[in-house]
């Protein structure tokens, strides 16, 4: 499997085999629309353009990967390779790749990514898929406080998920309501600590996402953590190497 393949594989699992369907451009409805998606096994489908904005932090960014693209270059080929047009949209920009656009910052909260993410006009950008990201700096920066685990901010990080769905998901469905949302988990991080905080984040997440389907934003589940194993994090401990 080739550098970012495996990430960029799990972010293509919901988006390339028909599970979900992706609002045109310019939806109006909140809800998915019966534009062209592949069924399992068919990449003879063609005709969706997805417009999409990654969100989130340092990973979403492709910092410390040898291209500076992160995941990002990797779900594009693929999905163009299945036949689909893919524009990446954002504020910020980094990496080698041609459509190199996202909306993440470098070492952002959850809380901080939101109000950038409110007044960047980034939601202008009419997105009709949002890949999100983050929660990693909400863990990092309790730790480097010398905070406890009972500390309120944090806790096992059921707080920051708390955070997650009440700010971050909020907003996307207060400005971008017929934007299919995938919410991914966290990747695991070399200190203990901090991990534990990341499991805890990650195992509130499942909660928060179906409170947002209940409300009727569409958001689906994406499950990072599994896939990047600890020989494939940085000697930092946070970011992936080119192969995670």
């Amino acid at each position: 499997m080739g550098p970012t393949n495996l990430a960029s594989l799990r972010w293509l699992a919901l988006l390339g085999i028909g599970l979900l369907r992706v609002p045109p451009i310019s939806a109006q409805q909140p809800s998915w629309c019966s534009t062209t998606s592949f069924q399992d096994g068919d990449s003879n489908q063609t005709g969706s353009h997805f417009r999409i904005l990654p969100m989130g932090a340092s990973i979403v960014y492709g910092l410390e990967s040898s291209d500076g693209n992160g995941f990002r270059l990797g779900l594009q080929n693929l999905l163009e390779a299945n036949g689909t047009q893919v524009t990446m949209v954002g504020t910020q920009w980094s990496g080698n790749m041609s459509d190199n656009h996202h909306e993440a910052y470098l070492a952002v909260t959850i809380d901080d990514f939101t109000n950038k993410s409110d007044h960047s006009g980034a939601y202008g950008l009419e997105a009709n898929v949002i890949l999100v990201l983050i929660g990693t700096n909400d863990c990092w920066y309790v730790q480097n406080q010398n905070s406890t685990a009972a500390d309120p901010r944090v806790g096992d990080g059921i707080a920051a998920a708390s955070r997650f769905g009440d700010s971050l998901l909020g907003s996307i469905w207060a400005h971008a309501p017929g934007a299919l949302v995938l919410s991914s988990t966290l990747p695991r991080n070399t200190n203990q600590w901090e991990d534990r905080c990341i499991q805890g984040f990650n195992s509130h997440l499942p909660a928060v996402v179906h409170d947002a389907v209940a409300r009727g934003q569409q958001v689906r589940l994406v499950d990072m953590y599994d896939v990047v194993p600890v020989d494939q994090i940085q000697a930092d401990g946070t970011h992936p190497t080119d192969e995670g």
